[in-house]
């Protein structure tokens, strides 16, 4: 079975999606990575995905 692109993005816009945050810490701190675009660039941010 395959969708079409229509399809695929109607079902897509309806799940929910995850992402997993995790807090890297070293002796020298913890660790961030910076924004590259939308209005929040250049801010730091925990890194996820």
């Amino acid at each position: 079975m395959t969708l079409s692109e229509a399809e695929f993005r109607d079902i897509y816009a309806r799940i929910p999606r995850l992402t997993v945050e995790v807090i890297v810490e070293s002796s020298q701190g913890i660790l961030l990575t910076r924004r590259e675009s939308g209005p929040c660039a250049t801010d730091p941010v925990v890194p996820c995905g």
